[in-house]
């Protein structure tokens, strides 16, 4: 079965930073300090080799993938793909929760206009 690509509205930087702002009551200049810092704290934590978990929206951390080789017979050569690092993000089970409850909100609504 293949995905569906849908055009989802999209929610930027800014757009975030001002949600933020008006939920927190903080000004969109100390929400974007926040999060740059969480960011870039978040980028030195994982290049160290530590696993971040934020309560509320998942996890991430790095995981190394080993040298490959193999034989490409259209070439004649033998390839090799040098170890290199990944991240993972994990989602937290309050989002999961969430989207699943929206979602199936939105069917129900969806289903009654229709009729």
């Amino acid at each position: 079965m293949a995905r569906v690509k849908r055009n989802r509205p999209k929610v930027t930087d800014h757009q975030l930073i001002k949600l933020i702002s008006a939920h927190s009551k903080y000004h969109e200049y100390e929400v974007r300090d926040i999060l740059r810092a969480m960011v870039y704290i978040t980028q030195s934590e994982l290049v160290k080799g530590n696993t971040v978990q934020i309560r509320g929206l998942g996890t991430w951390a790095t995981f190394l993938i080993p040298e490959r080789s193999w034989y490409n017979a259209h070439l004649d050569l033998h390839m090799t793909k040098p170890e290199e690092y990944r991240v993972g993000y994990r989602c937290d089970a309050d989002i999961k929760g969430a989207v699943k409850k929206d979602s199936i909100l939105r069917q129900d609504i969806e289903s009654k206009g229709s009729k």
